[in-house]
C-alpha cells in the first residue's frame, strides 16, 4: 500500500462508519427522514435500481469524453460499442426483472 493511498482508504472507512451509524439511526426512529424500509420493498426497488444506473452513467459518462476526443477513433469506437452494448444489457434485465412481479 502505497503512502497516497492510505488517505483514500481512511475516508471510505469513515464513509462507511458514517453510513452505517446513519443507517442505524434511520431504521430505529420512529419517523425517519429516509424510509430505508422502502428501498427493500420489491414493488419500488427496480425503480430505485434504475435510478441509481442513470446517475452512475449519466455522470460517470462525463469524464471520459476528452478520453474518447483524445484516443485512437479506431479504438475508441469499439470501446463506444462495448460500453452501449453493456448498459443497454443491463437496461433490459433491469426492465425484465421489473415485468415480472
Amino acid at each position: 500500500m502505497t503512502s497516497r493511498s492510505r488517505p483514500v482508504l481512511g475516508r471510505l472507512l469513515l464513509a462507511v462508519l458514517l453510513g452505517g451509524a446513519w443507517l442505524t439511526v434511520e431504521l430505529r426512529t420512529a419517523e425517519p427522514l429516509v424510509d430505508v424500509r422502502a428501498l427493500a420493498d420489491r414493488r419500488v426497488a427496480p425503480f430505485f435500481l434504475c435510478a441509481v444506473v442513470f446517475g452512475v452513467v449519466y455522470f460517470g459518462s462525463q469524464s471520459p469524453d476528452a478520453t474518447f476526443l483524445a484516443a485512437d477513433p479506431g479504438v475508441t469506437v469499439w470501446l463506444l460499442c462495448a460500453v452501449l452494448a453493456f448498459g443497454a444489457a443491463a437496461v433490459t434485465a433491469v426492465a425484465r426483472r421489473a415485468g415480472r412481479d
